[in-house]
């Protein structure tokens, strides 16, 4: 995988949308920018190419838009959930609601994974944010259509129990307050004492499991009392791998 030396850009979108991205940690807000860079592990963590294709999809070309969205489905576990959940609002304005749903619900239930294993808590409330920035489009389809989030999460959980992912988990760590303190040790030239920022790593496939039902049982209930409690035993077919399929979920 190709590294990059990682920092932080925080942009404004109706709040605040995370992305991170190679070089000097940047917090934007209220127009002022500060730069800091970071250190130790938060340094190695890797953030191309979904650094790119987040900035790629909110280009103001149409067509732009397009072939970053072509690419992302072409590959779509080297990509981080932010991406992922990115694609899905593009690709839901192109009125493929069924497809924007499936890549929101696994984008989401990716990023909610990745910040089960985080150490740092105070980075996980960027899940909120993503959410609102790019759960929009999707929120009256979903209340009008609760079949088909039903449908999409047991296909999302099935991919995502299918397809390993090939970005660095440590993604959201970069946007939690021990990112900050350890830039800014940085730049006083301190050690930032930062422990380890992930549960040990042998622990993570029960945690990502345990997730995937959590998530399974959410979306059964939600379907159980739009329909007074039947046909939640439907099962949507298997997600396939090849990328045909994902271009049509």
């Amino acid at each position: 995988m190709e590294l990059r030396k990682a920092g932080l850009m925080f942009f404004c979108a109706a709040g605040l949308a995370i992305c991170a991205m190679p070089g000097a940690s940047r917090a934007q807000t209220l127009g002022k920018t500060v730069a800091i860079d970071a250190q130790d592990e938060y340094a190695q963590i890797e953030v191309e190419p979904s650094r790119s294709a987040m900035e790629r999809l909110r280009s103001p070309d149409a067509a732009e838009r397009s072939r970053v969205i072509d690419e992302v489905l072409a590959q779509p576990s080297r990509y981080n959930p932010a991406v992922l959940m990115a694609m899905s609002a593009a690709v839901f304005e192109q009125g493929k609601q069924e497809q924007g749903t499936f890549w929101y619900i696994l984008g989401n239930t990716r990023a909610v994974a990745d910040a089960q294993i985080l150490t740092d808590r105070t980075a996980v409330p960027g899940l909120m944010t993503l959410r609102a920035v790019f759960g929009q489009p999707l929120k009256a389809y979903l209340i009008a259509h609760p079949d088909v989030e039903w449908a999409q999460t047991q296909r999302a959980v099935e991919w995502d129990r299918a397809h390993p992912v090939q970005y660095d988990r440590r993604w959201l760590s970069l946007h939690g307050m021990r990112a900050v303190q350890s830039a800014l040790s940085a730049q006083e030239g301190q050690p930032d004492g930062v422990d380890e920022i992930t549960v040990p790593q042998e622990k993570w496939a029960a945690m990502d499991e345990e997730n995937r039902q959590a998530m399974l049982d959410i979306a059964r209930r939600r379907f159980e009392a739009s329909t007074g409690g039947q046909g939640a035993t439907a099962k949507a077919s298997p997600a396939s791998a090849g990328a045909a399929d994902q271009r049509k979920p």
